[in-house]
């Protein structure tokens, strides 16, 4: 196939005299010359400066280079474009070198096709460190190609010294195209990140808010809403919050989650999702993920589907600002540790209700009131041993004893009636006593 032709200006080679051989350069008589990919300007340029011979071996070139990066590197063809976007980049690239060194003028490498095919790999999601590895590959092929045409085509007695001019144009011109390019990347990266996970975000929240999902749903999450999921759920200070993220990302890798999804959603609040294998791996991963000072999370159990989702978030969301009153720093809670709270403190200002009307004059704020609430649980917990419960609480049997007669009287009935319902109310009651010291110590009445 011939290659689209741009029409010349008729200057003829500008050639520095050290490579006049590049305006020898003609493409391979045995394999076609591709459809260009690169601008029709780059494409006039080189015709009009070197002529037709050196822009088809450069034509045949950037697709030689663009095929052996995909060899070695098959992320570049798995996705549907990728592999034309990758050759644009390689024929631009390959033609800018034939100008810089037939001028001997580098004034910028990377041209705005290789700069558009950096963006390309951003949104893809071809990561840095596979562009680089691209780069390096291309180069090396481009490198070898020019070395083999100036043996070939350039002045015998002047082998040595082309050679090592060539050498030092050509790496000269790499390394500022590795610059370029580069902070081409982590620029569009910034900017693509900071709107994905703007865009995430909404759709994330959106679901939470009870929105159904659309066909485009799971592409804009990035992260698919079949099969299993345990939802996390992480507070800590703003300035933490990269960090926080951080450190939810490394529990679900360690959980060997195959999907991640981890957002901030403000305020030092940050959620995420995983697929894990199981609830221990969950738990035995919390153990090590490596929370920032202050911050503290919930894990929700593992559900299946949307709904599983949207279950897991929310447990994993009541056990966290269950956690507000008393945090435990550093620490990754499960929501089976605190289910019952969570539900207790679902509403806060009944829960205040609820302990009053169970515990009465027993939800006093005096020393007094508090050791005997501090029995009366441990009483309940060891199911009615009083020696278990001194045990425990590192007083004599006999004090346990006269506390739990004395609470009795306090509450108007025996500590077995609604059992269960006293117990929950000890156990929030113990909660706000943690959660609002300064407010009780500046006069305000029990649960006031």
């Amino acid at each position: 196939m011939t290659a689209e032709r741009p029409h010349g200006g008729g200057e003829g080679p500008m050639l520095s005299s050290e490579f006049a051989w590049i305006a020898e350069l003609a493409p391979d008589e045995g394999a076609a010359i591709p459809e260009p990919a690169s601008g029709l300007s780059q494409r006039a340029h080189v015709l009009s400066s070197l002529g037709p011979g050196p822009l088809d071996w450069g034509i045949q070139l950037g697709y030689r280079v663009a095929d052996g990066i995909t060899r070695e590197l098959p992320v570049y063809s798995r996705q549907e474009g990728a592999f034309e976007a990758l050759r644009t980049g390689t024929e631009s690239t390959t033609l800018q070198l034939l100008t810089a060194l037939a001028s001997g003028r580098t004034e910028r490498a990377a041209t705005p096709e290789s700069l558009a095919a950096a963006t390309d790999f951003v949104h893809r999601r071809i990561s840095l460190d596979e562009m680089m590895r691209g780069i390096q590959l291309g180069h090396g092929i481009m490198a070898n190609a020019f070395f083999a045409s100036c043996a070939q085509l350039g002045e015998l007695g002047e082998s040595l010294a082309q050679t090592r001019a060539l050498s030092e144009r050509m790496f000269k011109f790499f390394d500022l195209f590795v610059a370029e390019m580069s902070a081409h990347y982590r620029a569009e990266q910034l900017q693509w990140e900071r709107s994905d996970t703007r865009a995430r975000l909404v759709e994330a929240t959106r679901l939470l808010e009870g929105g159904s999902p659309s066909p485009g749903t799971e592409q804009r999450l990035g992260y698919a809403l079949d099969g299993p999921h345990a939802a996390v759920v992480a507070v800590g200070p703003q300035a933490e919050a990269e960090a926080t993220a951080a450190a939810l990302e490394r529990l679900l890798s360690a959980a060997r989650c195959t999907r991640r999804l981890v957002l901030h959603a403000g305020d030092g609040l940050v959620w995420a999702w995983g697929s894990p294998a199981s609830e221990s791996g969950i738990a035995s991963a919390a153990e090590a993920c490596g929370l920032p000072a202050g911050a503290y999370a919930a894990t929700g159990s593992i559900a299946t589907g949307l709904d599983g989702f949207l279950l897991s978030h929310r447990e994993a969301r009541g056990a966290v600002d269950a956690l507000e009153a008393a945090p435990p720093p550093g620490r990754v809670v499960g929501y089976g540790e605190v289910d019952l709270l969570s539900l207790l403190l679902a509403d806060a200002e009944r829960a205040r209700h609820f302990v009053a009307r169970e515990l009465g004059p027993l939800a006093a704020e005096t020393a007094q009131a508090k050791d005997l609430r501090r029995t009366l649980a441990a009483f309940i917990d060891e199911r009615g041993s009083p020696l278990a419960a001194a045990q425990r609480l590192s007083v004599s049997r006999n004090t346990v004893g006269y506390r739990v007669q004395r609470a009795e009287e306090l509450l108007g009935r025996s500590v077995n009636e609604r059992r269960l319902q006293l117990r929950c109310a000890l156990l929030v009651r113990e909660l706000l006593d943690e959660a609002e010291p300064d407010e009780r110590r500046a006069g305000g009445g029990p649960l006031a």
